[in-house]
């Protein structure tokens, strides 16, 4: 399943 690390990479590079 990428879809989880490509979720947490979207999380992450989206918390401002």
């Amino acid at each position: 399943m990428r879809i989880s690390c490509n979720y947490i990479m979207a999380l992450e590079t989206g918390t401002d």
